[in-house]
């Protein structure tokens, strides 16, 4: 008579190894999509940046910088859509609009952006994160406030709208 070899794994085993494999699983995809969602903010405050510094190189590519003070009470305001065209490179379409105005205590620009993507907005609302240092860049973007939504969550999404929330009487 032959002896069997019987080589092999029960069944007990083969699902002790799968479930131990799915906890695994799952504990690295829970680590891993926050991370993902982090970068995905991290790379919107970019692009807030980049609108930011886009009104400023097109204000002063404009001719529009001898004098800050210069500036309308109510700023100058760019569409994203003027500003992407020449100043902002991107591939992402992005709602909103740029405000510049003057500081007139220290004689260097705020600026002001409403921002949206397909699943993110920011509002500038907070002076102190819109304030230039002395070699003019935007201090910080607070990713805090880069909320999930879309451009039906922002404050301004034309000029127009801005310029009417200040003056009911202003004519588009």
């Amino acid at each position: 008579m032959k002896k069997i070899n019987k080589k092999g794994f029960t069944i007990i085993e083969i699902i002790a190894v799968t479930v131990l494999l799915a906890i695994l699983i799952l504990l690295a995809v829970f680590a891993i999509i926050p991370q993902i969602k982090k970068s995905r903010i991290n790379a919107f405050g970019d692009e807030v940046l980049n609108y930011a510094n886009g009104a400023e190189t097109k204000y002063v590519a404009d001719g529009l910088d001898s004098e800050y003070g210069d500036l309308p009470v109510n700023g100058i305001c760019f569409s994203t859509s003027e500003l992407k065209k020449e100043y902002v490179k991107t591939e992402k379409d992005y709602k909103g609009i740029v405000i510049l105005k003057a500081d007139v205590g220290s004689q260097k620009l705020k600026r002001y952006v409403y921002l949206a993507s397909d699943k993110y907005v920011y509002n500038s609302t907070n002076d102190v994160n819109e304030g230039l240092t002395g070699s003019n860049h935007l201090i910080n973007i607070n990713k805090n406030d880069i909320i999930e939504g879309n451009e039906n969550d922002l404050t301004f999404k034309t000029c127009c709208e801005y310029y009417k929330s200040l003056d009911s009487n202003y004519d588009c």
